[in-house]
């Protein structure tokens, strides 16, 4: 099992940091030198004592007891592997068989009960991991409104950056980035359709891994598009350079935005229940959190049956492939293309042909830099003094050990994590105050 490898590498000295120890987290419970009860109790406080960053929605209320069984099942000589015993959280959009909600962060789904687990959570209980509770998240996976701030649910609140104060998070796997930044699990779980693991995880200063498409099913997922949604990591740990420049990437430029969203439109097409419960239920902030993206999918002509639907796919595929990265790919003989930041062009077009993508910390804006604010209300920061940035590796399909092994190996020799600010308010809670 390797989806969450890189969780065992956070080391128990600081939650927070990551700084090494002899042993991981895996080694100590395996050892004995701490028990999962220990590290659930540890992160069950430090959600506690960081409430007011709204990263986390909802605890599992059997989180303790679960934790208790996989201890007893260790004292027995029962080990399920490497996982066994790790606690993680959940983003809001992905279902789990236990008393958690699976809601997209909107009141509509609240209390519903779908009959199938997903089949990536299935697998990871059986492996012995732990979940934790579930992550805040935009609503809809940012696919609500044309001008809701990013991390914002009706559920959970908005959710806030782990570094600057009132600064915003961004993308929808926000309160699994924020969670992983202040170390309130392991590891998170967090989905992508094209930026909402990546921006998170650059602006909190943590991993962000996106696999190929195809790669990790993505089944009992409330989607954006079924057909592009990638459930992927975020984590504290995570070749040939050219100037590869993408062939057709001004006439991808001139699609406006409303054009670029006909393929994710079609494929999120709201029903009018939806739209008339978020217009009248107050607790769904309507008319102050707009519908424009819902509005979006109601237009004549946007439908998956549709002539349109077909071309803009076609024409997806033409950005992403020889008129994109992979004609970029082939025509300098690579194997990665490394870009500054999660934002962009690069990562659109990678969403668009289902590329696998990571996101490493790779610095932090220096002292004296000009705040800049989020054009959305309640225009949160965006940039300022010791906000972090990243780096963003791109590979092609299912080339994901090269991606991930080029990353691990940045993150290891940048130490950009380890060295840099820490975030600007931290739980206190570290595993020595309650690790029997």
């Amino acid at each position: 099992m390797t989806f969450l490898s890189t969780a065992t590498d956070i080391r128990s000295s600081a939650f927070t940091r990551g700084r090494p120890r002899a042993t991981t987290l895996a080694d100590g419970l395996h050892l004995g030198w701490l028990t999962t009860v220990d590290l659930t109790k540890a992160y069950l406080a430090r959600i506690d004592e960081a409430s007011d960053f709204n990263a986390v929605l909802q605890i599992n209320p059997d989180a303790l007891s679960a934790a208790q069984k996989l201890d007893e099942e260790r004292k027995t000589g029962t080990s399920r592997g490497p996982l066994h015993g790790i606690p993680i959280l959940v983003k809001d959009n992905i279902v789990t068989a236990d008393n958690l909600d699976a809601s997209a962060g909107s009141f509509a789904l609240l209390g519903a009960k779908p009959s199938n687990e997903s089949s990536l959570i299935a697998k990871l209980r059986k492996a012995g991991v732990l979940i934790l509770g579930k992550t805040n998240m935009s609503e809809w996976a940012n696919f609500r409104g044309l001008s809701i701030s990013s991390g914002w649910s009706p559920r959970g609140g908005q959710t806030m950056g782990a570094y600057y104060p009132n600064s915003t998070p961004e993308g929808s796997s926000s309160g699994s980035a924020v969670a992983t930044a202040l170390g309130l699990s392991t590891a998170a779980i967090g989905t992508e359709t094209f930026g909402s693991i990546l921006e998170p995880a650059e602006f909190n200063n943590v991993v962000g891994l996106k696999p190929s498409r195809g790669l990790i099913a993505n089944d009992s997922v409330i989607p954006i598009s079924a057909r592009k949604d990638v459930i992927g990591t975020l984590s504290q740990a995570g070749a040939k350079v050219v100037d590869a420049n993408f062939k057709e990437a001004e006439g991808f430029k001139k699609l406006n935005q409303q054009i670029r969203g006909i393929v994710r439109s079609s494929e999120f097409k709201r029903d009018i229940d939806i739209i008339e419960f978020t217009k009248t239920f107050p607790g769904e902030e309507y008319p102050d959190r707009d519908i424009g993206k819902f509005l979006w999918t109601q237009e004549e002509g946007i439908d998956v049956d549709s002539d349109k639907y077909h071309e803009m796919v076609r024409q997806e595929q033409f950005y992403g492939g020889a008129g994109g990265i992979l004609g970029a790919m082939e025509t300098y003989n690579l194997d990665l293309l490394v870009v500054p930041s999660s934002l962009g062009i690069a990562n659109d077009l990678a969403a668009k042909m289902g590329f696998p993508v990571m996101g490493v910390p790779l610095g932090f804006y220096p002292e004296g830099t000009p705040i800049e604010l989020d054009k959305n209300e309640p225009h949160l920061v965006r940039v300022a003094p010791r906000v972090p940035y990243s780096l963003t590796l791109i590979s092609k399909a299912f080339s994901d050990g090269v991606l991930i092994q080029v990353g691990y190996a940045f993150e290891q020799l940048s130490s950009v994590r380890r060295n840099g600010p820490l975030q600007f308010k931290s739980p206190s809670t570290e595993l020595r105050r309650v690790s029997s």
